[in-house]
């Protein structure tokens, strides 16, 4: 189940490989994460994680060492159960949302640019009375022109006083429902909304790499500083070339790379190593990475004394560095 799993979900052959190889005790923190984040539509991640519900149960993670009653005893019933009610409301918000998308309502649908840039919203354009009609006439509006978009559709209901309020928007493209965040009023969510993972990941420093946010954001590339334990969320580190064409550095499982404002999917889902011809922009990235290949330390050194600025800036350090 664990490679059918990755099969379905994980886009990237580099990825998925390389979880396949190293095992499901290894490869990723939990299976249901790398489902309920993926680019796949919530009907398929709904019917999936009901599928793996023992899986989840059973929990071999963290419930080995509860049956052992070690020193790990407490901290592992915890996480045990934190996982459960972080599965369990997974399978609700989900449950819910497609209840919602089914019944006629007030939506109203909001156009956005696939430029992971803030000021890439596109304007308001329309309300509808049920989900399907909402799509169509996103569908039918951008048909014409670009199909590097997404809409958020907003779900509204009438409260107990008889007046609308927003209960959750549905974020999609080309007929593909993504993700949905509810409104803390009307469901109350404890599960992350930054869309991150945490898995193991085959990367060395100084791999170039190129991610493909769609339809949330272009592609983009960045250059492998360090991975650190390689389990840690904050331990990959990279470095990439801002919209200002300067160098800046950021935690790859975090998403805090060159399009960040709207990280509807984790960088981890498409990242596989770069082999074509960088553009004069993140020529800068291949040096770098140059550098980094004499001695892997070397990306953590950049790291480390934050080289960040323009190409010159970081040209001069690896220079006065490498001597």
């Amino acid at each position: 189940m664990y490679e059918e799993i990755l099969n379905k979900f994980m886009p990237s052959k580099y990825i998925r490989d390389y979880l396949k190889n190293v095992g499901i005790s290894l490869g990723a923190d939990y299976i249901e994460d790398i489902i309920y984040y993926s680019p796949c539509s919530i009907d398929i991640k709904l019917k999936s994680l009901k599928e793996i519900k023992d899986l989840v149960y059973d929990d071999e993670t963290n419930k080995i060492y509860v049956d052992e009653g070690n020193s790990k005893n407490v901290y592992c019933e915890f996480c045990h159960q934190d996982r459960i009610d972080n599965y369990t409301e997974m399978v609700n918000v989900l449950t819910e949302a497609i209840r919602l998308m089914n019944l006629d309502s007030v939506f109203t649908i909001e156009l956005y640019r696939s430029s992971g840039e803030p000021d890439s919203y596109g304007g308001f354009i329309g309300i509808a009375g049920n989900y399907d009609d909402a799509v169509n006439l996103y569908e039918r509006h951008v048909s014409d022109y670009d199909k590097t978009t997404y809409a958020a559709i907003t779900c509204y209901q009438k409260n107990v006083n008889g007046k609308y309020f927003d209960v959750c928007t549905y974020y999609c493209s080309s007929r593909i429902t993504y993700s949905v965040t509810f409104n803390s009023d009307y469901f109350p969510q404890q599960l992350s909304s930054l869309q991150e993972i945490n898995v193991y990941v085959p990367y060395v420093p100084g791999d170039i790499l190129e991610s493909d946010g769609y339809p949330f954001a272009p592609k983009q590339r960045f250059v492998i500083l360090d991975i650190g334990d390689n389990w840690d969320y904050c331990c990959v580190t990279a470095a990439y070339v801002s919209k200002k064409g300067e160098v800046k550095m950021g935690d790859v499982k975090h998403n805090m790379l060159k399009y960040r404002p709207y990280p509807q999917i984790s960088a981890l889902y498409t990242a596989s190593l770069f082999s074509g011809v960088l553009s004069e922009e993140d020529r800068i990235l291949k040096e770098i990475s140059d550098y980094i290949n004499k001695h892997a330390e070397n990306g953590r050194a950049i790291y480390k004394d934050c080289v960040e600025g323009s190409p010159e800036v970081v040209r001069k350090w690896i220079k006065d560095n490498s001597k």
